[in-house]
């Protein structure tokens, strides 16, 4: 199972921030990455005040705004290191939970992670307040036994305690795969999407099956939450007709919008949302802007070994990461800024903002700044 691997603005994956930049594209500096490794690349940086937290394959840094690192930890790459209020959260190599401050301070130890086996993973977790945590667990299926049946893939949702793996207020569990679960703006409903065709939301508090609806013979590829808490999922139809579905949380078709045939990448950003409700969406070689089903314009996407990314700043405008191409586009597709990195460098997260609008994107060579 692939997860879209960031978590640098919301629950809703909305890729949204409220920052903006009226930055030019000059490089203002560069930290450079542990090691060449391409498993220790940068996969994602979160923006705080103190400064930059960038998680690479084995590791994450902390890293000042004036591209000094801080200091390192080791970590597990199998779950997002994320900022919470005044703390950063990751698992340890030992699989545990653990929390530090900025100035890395342990405020977090040892939190066990439940129903997450060796061949596990955790494609969410967060925090809810005093050390509790909504904890999404995957399990691949065991490796097949001669003569015996093959057993299936599970995933489990929990609201989890912070006294141990039964410490539970509640917890489901199902059998398949499933799209990283999505928290409504009011932080009150986690929406959870099998990767085939049902929709369940939950009451976080309790547990409780809100509501439920399926989309006879889909295949969902990724999805989102719109600002009016609208599931915005990318998906195949039942002719295996690839488009983006826009529907209430009871179940309601609000808008589709199709897609043309493109490559069957397994793994992609989910659609980014900005703060009119238009959609942004890379879709092959092309972002499209949708806005009730129609698309307002296009926007070719550059080639590259890795996955590219959009993020939507306060303005409605966007940065475009490809390739080795960093794109900054207003709300209508016109061109503010555009910045191309060595041929042989490609960038590997997210862009992000800070709250001086400088900004900072990982790639193949390091972090870097841009004013």
């Amino acid at each position: 199972m692939k997860v879209y691997p960031k978590i640098f603005a919301d629950y809703r994956q909305s890729s949204f921030q409220t920052q903006t930049t009226s930055a030019a594209g000059d490089q203002l500096w560069l930290t450079p990455n542990p090691d060449t490794s391409m498993a220790n690349v940068p996969r994602v940086i979160a923006v705080a005040a103190a400064g930059l937290i960038v998680q690479y394959g084995d590791r994450f840094r902390m890293i000042g705004l004036d591209g000094t690192v801080k200091w390192e930890m080791t970590n597990d790459p199998g779950v997002p290191a994320f900022v919470a209020d005044t703390a950063i959260y990751y698992r340890a190599t030992n699989r545990f939970l653990q929390g530090v401050t900025f100035d890395k301070r342990t405020v977090l130890t040892d939190f066990a992670i439940p129903r997450c086996r060796d061949r596990g993973g955790v494609p969410m977790v967060q925090a809810r307040g005093d050390n509790h945590f909504l904890i999404q667990t995957f399990n691949a299926a065991p490796e097949v036994i001669v003569d015996s049946p093959p057993e299936q893939p599970d995933y489990n949702l929990m609201l989890m305690g912070p006294d141990g793996l039964t410490d539970w207020d509640w917890m489901r569990e199902f059998e398949g795969t499933a799209l990283p679960a999505l928290v409504t703006s009011d932080n009150v409903k986690a929406v959870l999407l099998n990767t085939t065709s049902l929709v369940t939301v939950f009451d976080i508090a309790t547990g409780k099956t809100i509501d439920s609806f399926e989309v006879p013979k889909a295949g969902f590829l990724q999805a989102s939450l719109d600002r009016r808490d609208r599931l915005v999922v990318a998906l195949y139809g039942a002719k295996a007709q690839p488009q983006l579905d826009c529907y209430s949380l009871s179940g309601d078709l609000v808008w589709s919008c199709p897609l043309s045939p493109a490559e069957r990448r397994a793994y992609r950003q989910p659609p980014a949302v900005d703060g009119d409700n238009r959609i942004a969406y890379i879709w092959g070689d092309t972002l499209l802007v949708v806005a009730e089903g129609t698309v307002l314009w296009r926007h070719a996407v550059p080639a590259g070994r890795f996955v590219p990314y959009v993020t939507v700043l306060g303005d409605n405008s966007l940065l475009l990461a490809a390739a080795n191409a960093l794109v900054h586009l207003d709300k209508d597709g016109v061109l503010l800024f555009e910045t191309y990195l060595k041929p042989e460098v490609a960038i590997t997260t997210p862009p992000v903002v800070d709250t001086a609008g400088r900004v900072y994107v990982g790639t193949t060579a390091g972090v870097h700044c841009f004013e």
